[in-house]
């Protein structure tokens, strides 16, 4: 999507310039997973909070033809384009963020059910 041209689609966006968005992207993911997961998953352990955070893809992908439609007007250099994809990226960071909660709800699920930990418990 960024590297196709704009009359197709993209934003026409050179691969060092796709490589620093992903880069930039994926350390502020990274961090933000590592600080306010925990916290955010500690006080929202619900699962509204689950369905919330995947509809951010939605968000995500809507973002798509906004940004190509802000690159035909205004140019893909223009700051409202990157703008709109750093709000795309952090609505990326959410979904990823659900998808690191429903891990959790899978995980705990099947590690703490009735059968499993009747097997964890008889050493002898």
């Amino acid at each position: 999507m960024y590297s196709t041209s704009v009359e197709l689609g993209g934003l026409s966006l050179r691969p060092d310039q796709i490589g620093i968005i992903m880069g930039a992207w994926g350390a502020c993911n990274a961090v933000f997973q590592v600080t306010c997961f925990p916290k955010l998953m500690a006080k929202f352990w619900t699962q509204e909070a689950l369905y919330s955070l995947l509809h951010c893809t939605s968000v995500h992908l809507f973002g798509i033809p906004i940004l190509n439609t802000l690159a035909r007007w205004h140019g893909n250099t223009h700051a409202l384009v990157w703008i709109t994809i750093c709000c795309q990226m952090s609505f990326y960071t959410l979904v990823f963020m659900g998808y690191g909660k429903l891990s959790t709800l899978i995980f705990f699920h099947f590690s703490f059910n009735e059968r499993s930990s009747k097997v964890a418990h008889n050493y002898s």
